[in-house]
């Protein structure tokens, strides 16, 4: 069984992060970061295999990272592995992304799934994106980065109609979010947030659509393995 995971598989999970929460000069805040982060986790049940797990990390309105925690080579020639994948690149496209890059080491499998290596100067620029997200300290390993791109045909937004739609954010909505966010905060009713944040935390967000444009959202920021803040209502 493949599936996003939840606040119930967090000591699961822990032993797999563990080592790189730690390497953060403040560990507690580093525990808080997993916490909020989890939507981005995948797992596999063992089923008699070792498990695979990944992090869907977005890095802007294009792009996300694929990485892959405790995976042995002999996983690489499971069908649940490939499973795996298709679960990925299906979310991906769900949100409106345009490519996926990894630097598992995945030797022959890339050419099965079409990922191609990354060159520069793309591959300097997407360094720097991951650079920048990873706060977990996980250790990026620049001689695997390789990039997979999507089909652009998913990611569609409900069809304009009369009757306001509540739904789960997109990447094609973060502008208009940003726009009722900032609006907000221009008066000092709300905190402000940047549109690379709000693209980042993209699965937090709920929007209200009316013919077509985005008239209301608010986020659910995972605060612990207990506690929730409803935030950025606009």
């Amino acid at each position: 069984m493949i599936r996003q995971a939840t606040l119930e598989d967090i000591p699961y999970l822990l032993p797999f992060v563990k080592q790189f929460v730690e390497q953060k000069p403040d560990p507690f805040r580093s525990g808080l970061d997993f916490y909020a982060r989890i939507p981005d986790f995948t797992l596999t049940t063992p089923n008699g295999h070792a498990p695979v797990i990944g992090v869907l990390r977005i890095l802007d309105k294009e792009t996300a990272w694929l990485h892959l925690f405790g995976f042995s080579e002999e996983i690489l020639q499971t069908q649940k592995f490939r499973d795996f994948i298709h679960f990925q690149v299906k979310n991906a496209i769900g949100l409106g992304l345009k490519r996926i890059v990894t630097d598992a080491p995945l030797g022959d499998f890339l050419k099965s799934f079409h990922f191609q290596k990354l060159e520069e100067p793309d591959k300097s620029h997407i360094l720097e994106y991951m650079k920048g997200v990873t706060e977990f300290k996980i250790a990026i390993n620049p001689e695997n980065l390789c990039v997979l791109y999507l089909p652009q045909t998913a990611a569609q937004k409900e069809e304009a109609t009369d009757a306001p739609v509540i739904r789960g954010a997109i990447l094609d909505d973060a502008q208009g979010i940003w726009e009722i966010i900032n609006h907000y905060a221009l008066h000092g009713e709300m905190l402000p947030k940047s549109l690379s944040f709000i693209q980042q935390n993209i699965r937090n967000y709920t929007v209200v659509e009316l013919n077509g444009k985005i008239v209301g959202c608010a986020a659910l920021q995972v605060m612990w393995n207990d506690l929730a803040e409803v935030a950025s209502v606009g």
